[in-house]
């Protein structure tokens, strides 16, 4: 989708010098995104190369999953076969290396009116989100 896509279906599109954003609407994409097909083994190789390269340098790490629609999970993954075959992958990862795992699609707890579509959340659902992670880091004193 490009800006003046974005714009026709409400979305900002303004970047901060990160190249994040908010999506600050009140309109919904719906899911959006399919299920998924299947997962590329290079993925977590990559992630486990890096990791192990993190710890090495003596640098600590964290991987948290997105927050998942609840209307997703229930349509493409209600039995969370595939969630949890990702979570079982990246723990597999980063086996050893000394990274940190939050599973934010499991465990956020956010509703559906948090969410654009399938895996975006709102502006006002960022902030809660954060606060979730941050409190997850050892090495941060919320």
């Amino acid at each position: 989708m490009d800006r003046a896509q974005a714009r026709a279906m409400g979305f900002a599109m303004e970047f901060t010098r990160y190249g994040d954003g908010p999506l600050d609407t009140t309109r919904n994409r719906g899911l959006f995104y399919g299920q998924i097909a299947g997962l590329d083994q290079a993925c977590f190789d990559a992630l486990r190369s890096f990791a192990t390269r993190l710890s090495e340098e003596g640098r600590r790490f964290m991987v948290v999953t997105t927050p998942l629609h609840p209307g997703w999970t229930a349509k493409y993954d209600p039995n969370g076969t595939m969630r949890r075959h990702i979570s079982q992958s990246i723990r597999h990862a980063l086996d050893g290396t000394g990274a940190r795992f939050w599973n934010g699609a499991e465990e956020s707890g956010l509703d559906v009116d948090a969410f654009t579509d399938a895996i975006h959340i709102r502006w006002s659902a960022a902030t809660p989100f954060t606060r979730q992670v941050v409190a997850r880091l050892p090495w941060v004193d919320p």
